[in-house]
């Protein structure tokens, strides 16, 4: 039953889309500040194809902000079917199949460690028990909450390369949840953050990361054909925030209404937000 639901709201969320990238909305919507920004703006991306056909380096104006690799990828979407339309309800339909098995594996693992910890509970909370029957709709309830979501759509219908990025982060949480399986890395609690296993799963986890990056770093860099000029365009833009055209964030507010002497100095802050939680996160949630 659960199977059928997540068939209907799948296409339910493609229908919605397909029919409205027929109307007028769209183009209006690329205009959109709520849903673009200056690194996800398609128009952006087609300037960048532009400079490319003209032998120009994409980067070497101030228009330009997503990856070498990313442009690559986007350029095929004048070959699908459909066009760039096509393309970008391409990308959707898969961020809902890898939605659905995500939250698949995270209800597997639910009742698979609830199972392990089960002869502790008290007898008292028998009722509190969750069985498989009560997670069963759990990945329907996830595709359909995305399939059906306004912000989704129109995210969407405004060909925000947005919808790529979630794509590969969601692909990149399910290769390790399910083919890595660093995310399933748990110690006793009678073990120590500073233990061998602990410290030798920090090391595979930096070194997994550096070679990713240094490898997708290099590939950006032939693709560029040795110019490292994309690497201010896209890391450097986002971290000092030159642009500060209205969206639905706080940095182009806060930015717009500071003396310039402090900028480098919140900049900092700002930035820092980002990775400052990490750490505290996960020794609690560890």
């Amino acid at each position: 039953m659960a199977a059928i639901g997540a068939y209907l709201s799948g296409i339910l969320g493609l229908a919605l889309r397909i029919l409205l990238m027929q109307t007028s909305f769209p183009k209006w919507l690329q205009t959109r500040n709520e849903v673009v920004t200056p690194v996800t703006a398609w128009d952006r991306v087609e300037e960048g194809f532009s400079l490319q056909k003209e032998f120009v380096s994409p980067y070497s104006g101030d228009l330009l902000h997503e990856t070498p690799l990313a442009l690559r990828f986007l350029k095929t979407a004048y070959y699908v079917p459909f066009g760039v339309k096509g393309f970008f309800i391409m990308i959707d339909f898969f961020t809902m199949i890898l939605l659905y098995k995500i939250a698949a594996l995270f209800k597997d693992s639910l009742i698979r460690e609830q199972n392990i910890e089960k002869k502790k509970y008290s007898s008292k909370a028998e009722k509190l028990v969750l069985t498989p029957e009560e997670v069963s709709s759990l990945p329907t309830l996830i595709l359909t909450v995305h399939a059906v979501n306004p912000f989704s759509i129109m995210t969407l219908l405004a060909m925000s390369t947005a919808s790529l990025s979630n794509l590969v982060t969601l692909a990149a949480l399910y290769y390790f949840l399910k083919v890595i399986g660093l995310f399933h890395l748990q110690y006793e609690s009678s073990k120590s953050y500073w233990s061998k296993e602990a410290i030798a799963s920090y090391l595979q986890t930096v070194g997994l990361f550096l070679f990713f990056v240094t490898f997708l770093l290099g590939i950006s860099y032939l693709y560029l054909e040795g110019s490292l000029d994309f690497i201010y365009s896209t890391y450097g833009f986002i971290l000092t925030v030159p642009d500060l055209t209205p969206n639905v964030g706080v940095f182009w507010y806060f930015f717009t209404e500071m003396f310039d002497h402090f900028r480098t100095f919140f900049v900092c802050v700002f930035q820092l937000n980002a990775v400052i939680y990490t750490v505290p996160l996960t020794v609690k949630f560890a």
